[in-house]
């Protein structure tokens, strides 16, 4: 707004402005800005439980592996067992039911759905829970020879851990054929 004004002969313009925002435009940056950081924070929460399933399928990948390699270096059939109803598996000597320990002396024996696995639950996919390494590391299940097939699932076929008659373990995000890794 422009105001003039008459001083000691001379004219005087002065401009006033409104300088600042409005309540309506400082409201829509507001929205804006709790709309973006809700979609952030969605997504991070997405990319947490997308971790935590891929860390427990490397998990179980290790563990049959493992599993299998003790069978062969002791020349003793290992037993992997499948527990869906209470989210476990653990492997032991097919022999006398002694447990399989890691190379860190640790059992091999995980639950999942609990602190370190939250939300990840595992089933038990062809094996009828139970799933035996021989002495020369085939795999076997009911005392039957197999090519290849789906050993576990975690998340509702989410992940799909497979095991192939040579005995390589591999899986596949959304289910399907292994993919050699």
């Amino acid at each position: 707004m422009t105001t003039r004004r008459f001083f000691k002969n001379h004219f005087i313009s002065r401009t006033t402005s409104n300088s600042g925002f409005t309540l309506i435009e400082l409201i829509a940056v507001i929205v804006i800005i709790g709309i973006l950081s809700r979609a952030v924070v969605v997504n991070v929460g997405d990319v947490a439980k997308r971790t935590r399933s891929r860390n427990a399928v490397n998990i179980a990948i290790a563990d049959l592996r493992y599993a299998q390699e003790m069978a062969m270096s002791r020349r003793r059939p290992v037993r992997f067992v499948v527990q869906s109803g209470s989210n476990r598996y653990y492997a032991v000597y097919s022999d006398n039911n002694e447990t399989v320990m890691n190379s860190d002396g640790q059992p091999i024996d995980r639950t999942f759905n609990n602190d370190d696995f939250k939300d990840i639950y595992i089933t038990d996919t062809a094996t009828g829970g139970n799933l035996t390494f021989s002495d020369i590391g085939r795999p076997d299940v009911g005392g039957g020879y197999f090519t290849h097939s789906s050993v576990m699932s975690l998340n509702n076929g989410e992940y799909e851990i497979y095991i192939f008659g040579s005995g390589l373990s591999t899986f596949q995000e959304g289910g399907g054929r292994g993919c050699g890794c």
